[in-house]
């Protein structure tokens, strides 16, 4: 029997239309994804219930947005992924795990920051679901590894309305560049909303009259979106502009 799924419906005619209209809604990471049909839905939701999950379950709310995160969802997300149905407990365990308020998950969605969940899986279920846990389990090859981080990744994604969170303001610390100021002048003049700000400058190797002018003038260009902090900056960047 299949079961009463609460989702909205996409229309179609066909696959590539289906696929178009995911991405148009950005409800993908940006590549295709196996279109969630009822029936692979109701797989998947069946590998659920013999695990004790009903559809409707809500395992928690995800940042940014505090989606709530429902098996029904997260089902769906998991087909999206290429994962097979025995595959679904350990997403629905990492779901619930990064739904636990101590995880922080709207901090580490909003970062600018290079970083990303990582999940370490034990006991009978890396041998149920197949994760590769040997020789090149962080590499490309491997399904289960590939498909379950992906089925997370479009939970994050979707579920937290991750796509909306977008950026408004751009620190650039003083050692990303050999001139940041130049940096910082690209950054701005490819943007039309992002604020820029550059901290902390070193006072030791600037001058202070053509470094506020150019602050002003970047301000008088390009709308008041440009910030600057100026101090002793970093020991690295004093020390090495000594030697």
């Amino acid at each position: 029997m299949q079961p009463d799924l609460q989702s909205s419906r996409i229309k179609g005619a066909t696959e590539a239309e289906h696929q178009d209209e995911l991405y148009r809604l950005k409800a993908t990471d940006g590549l295709p994804v196996i279109l969630p049909t009822e029936d692979r839905v109701a797989e998947m939701l069946e590998m659920a219930a013999m695990a004790g999950f009903d559809p409707d379950l809500i395992l928690g709310e995800v940042g940014r947005k505090l989606g709530e995160a429902t098996v029904e969802k997260v089902a769906i997300n998991s087909v999206m992924a290429g994962r097979k149905p025995e595959h679904l407990p350990v997403v629905i365990s990492a779901v619930t795990a990064l739904c636990d308020p101590s995880m922080e998950s709207i901090e580490f969605q909003v970062t600018t920051h290079q970083i990303a969940p990582m999940l370490i899986i034990n006991g009978p279920a890396v041998q149920e679901a197949g994760v590769a846990c040997g020789f090149g389990a962080l590499g490309y090859g491997h399904r289960a590894n590939l498909t379950i981080g992906r089925a997370v990744r479009l939970c994050l994604w979707r579920l937290a309305a991750g796509w909306k969170t977008g950026l408004w303001n751009l620190w650039i610390d003083d050692g990303m560049s050999s001139d940041p100021m130049v940096l910082a002048v690209r950054i701005l003049a490819g943007t039309e909303r992002l604020q820029v700000a550059l901290g902390v400058a070193n006072i030791y190797l600037r001058d202070p009259t053509m470094t506020v002018g150019a602050q002003y003038g970047l301000n008088e260009q390009w709308g008041g979106r440009f910030l600057l902090e100026m101090g002793i900056s970093h020991p690295f960047i004093v020390e090495g502009n000594r030697t």
